[in-house]
C-alpha cells in the first residue's frame, strides 16, 4: 500500500540518513503498518509529536491505510 508522509522540518534532523528520502513523500508500506511502526523507522519514537492522518489527530496504535496522508508535527515549539 502507499501513503503520503509529511514531517515537520524541525524533526528532519532526527530521521536516520537511510530514511531521509523525505523529498519522496510517497512511501510503500506493508498492510497493517501502525503509526508506531513508522515512528520507529523514522527514529521519532521518543520525540514529542502530534500525529495526524487525513486531517484528524490519531494515536500511535492507529493502522495506516492505502492513500492516507500522514503528518508528523513537533509538539514542542520555540517562542
Amino acid at each position: 500500500m502507499q501513503i503520503e508522509l509529511r514531517i515537520a522540518s524541525i524533526l528532519h534532523n532526527k530521521v536516520p540518513s537511510s530514511e531521509k528520502n523525505l523529498a519522496e513523500d510517497k512511501w510503500e508500506l506493508l498492510e497493517g503498518t501502525r503509526v508506531a511502526d513508522m515512528l520507529q523507522k523514522l527514529n521519532l519514537t521518543n520525540s514529542p509529536t502530534i500525529l495526524v492522518i487525513n486531517n484528524r489527530q490519531v494515536n500511535k496504535e492507529t493502522i495506516l491505510k492505502e492513500g492516507d496522508v500522514f503528518r508528523v508535527f513537533s509538539a514542542v515549539s520555540g517562542g
